[in-house]
């Protein structure tokens, strides 16, 4: 009997020795070395989408470099802007300009002036419509590529997407305006979300790290400008203060970003 109740004890111990081990969790050691593995993760997860952000601006900047450049050629070629080239239906083939017999004026500037906050006009006359056929000439003549050539008679290019170019940055467009902003008026390539009024398009985190890589970070100086939509200067989220100082930990689109063309 004795013998028995001893096999029975040492079966017992056994079993709940193979039971604790079947139990054991993870030591410190190995959870240390998962929350470090995750933190990688997560950190390599971040950066990346950082510099995919960071190259999309820099996409943006070269946009705008490619337009002042086609622009130029424009002059040089037509001794005339895009938009406002008073001899474009019947020089340049196909040029979108609209066929009810509005031309650009030839007068200097692409449309009417714009200021800050205002949208495209909607007449189909004048200079009303030159912001509106600028990249289709440009498109027509060759200089840009991806604009769509609207020929209809009485047909704004804005309906069929040849007023604007898309940007790199999603949901965001182009639009060529005269326009005075901050106290500078010029021809600007402004960039904007949507393709109607001028919504605001980038942060103000973006919008400052695109003034202060490529001109002199100060939202309202300079060959880049950025103004929140329906006010002159100052808005949460684009700039801080009337001295043009970005709110450059703003992550919300708040700033209409403006790049000056000439």
């Amino acid at each position: 009997m004795k013998a028995w109740l001893e096999r029975k004890r040492e079966a017992l111990e056994h079993r709940m020795a193979a039971m604790a081990e079947d139990e054991s969790g993870f030591t410190l050691i190995e959870m240390s070395i998962v929350l470090v593995i995750i933190g990688l993760i997560i950190g390599g997860v971040l950066k990346g989408q950082e510099l995919i952000n960071s190259t999309r601006l820099k996409a943006t900047v070269s946009q705008w470099d490619a337009s002042k450049a086609a622009i130029n050629g424009f002059q040089d070629k037509y001794n005339s802007l895009p938009g406002d080239y008073n001899d474009a239906n019947v020089t340049i083939s196909a040029a979108g300009v609209l066929n009810g017999g509005a031309t650009g004026l030839g007068n200097g500037t692409v449309g009417t002036l714009y200021t800050d906050g205002n949208a495209f006009n909607t007449d189909v006359s004048g200079a009303t419509t030159e912001n509106l056929n600028a990249w289709a000439h440009l498109g027509a003549a060759g200089l840009v590529a991806g604009i769509t050539v609207c020929t209809t008679a009485d047909t704004l290019q804005a309906a069929a997407s040849g007023g604007v170019m898309s940007g790199k940055i999603s949901g965001t467009s182009w639009a060529i305006v005269h326009a005075t902003v901050n106290n500078s008026t010029s021809l600007w390539s402004r960039l904007q979300f949507g393709t109607g009024a001028p919504a605001s398009a980038v942060s103000g985190k973006d919008a400052a790290e695109i003034d202060r890589k490529f001109d002199d970070n100060n939202a309202i100086r300079g060959s880049i400008q950025s103004y929140p939509q329906g006010a002159t200067n100052v808005s949460t989220g684009c700039s801080a203060d009337t001295t043009g100082t970005y709110s450059a930990l703003a992550t919300t689109r708040s700033c209409t970003t403006v790049f000056n063309l000439q």
